[in-house]
């Protein structure tokens, strides 16, 4: 294990333990699933096979809409995303930022981008080149590039 996943997995178990003493409302909760690497030639992915599970973001208090917020939540702009405030973290009452949960394995991951899913209060969302739309009846993205 390195020294880095160890640090994580200390951040993680503080995370947990905070938690439980907070009450976490389902609600205002977005899953983020990223095309595995390996699925990423195809042409179309299968929803949930072809995804992993990297981050999810609660939103607390949260004027936006939740697929903006996680898309935001999970792009690096000027550091890596789940190396900013909030993430691994709970919630900062008092700026009202978002927990942002990790589920990688990896030493880092990529910002979310077209053909990703977000699932918004369990409605999954494709992400598309501009916006975000329903996921089709058969579960299947039709890559964007």
């Amino acid at each position: 294990m390195s020294e880095g996943s160890g640090k994580r997995n200390t951040q993680r178990a503080a995370q947990v333990a905070n938690t439980t003493e907070k009450t976490m409302i389902s609600e205002n909760t977005v899953k983020v699933f990223q095309v595995k690497e390996e699925a990423r030639r195809g042409m179309s992915f299968k929803y949930p096979e072809d995804f992993s599970h990297v981050a999810t973001v609660r939103a607390g208090a949260y004027d936006g809409t939740l697929e903006d917020l996680a898309f935001e939540r999970t792009n690096s702009i000027r550091e890596p995303w789940y190396s900013a405030p909030g993430a691994m973290r709970t919630e900062d009452a008092m700026f009202k930022r978002p927990l942002v949960e990790t589920y990688f394995e990896e030493e880092g991951c990529r910002s979310t981008s077209v053909n990703d899913v977000l699932v918004v209060n369990g409605k999954p969302l494709v992400v598309k080149g501009f916006g975000f739309g329903p996921l089709d009846e058969d579960s299947v993205v039709k890559a964007a590039w």
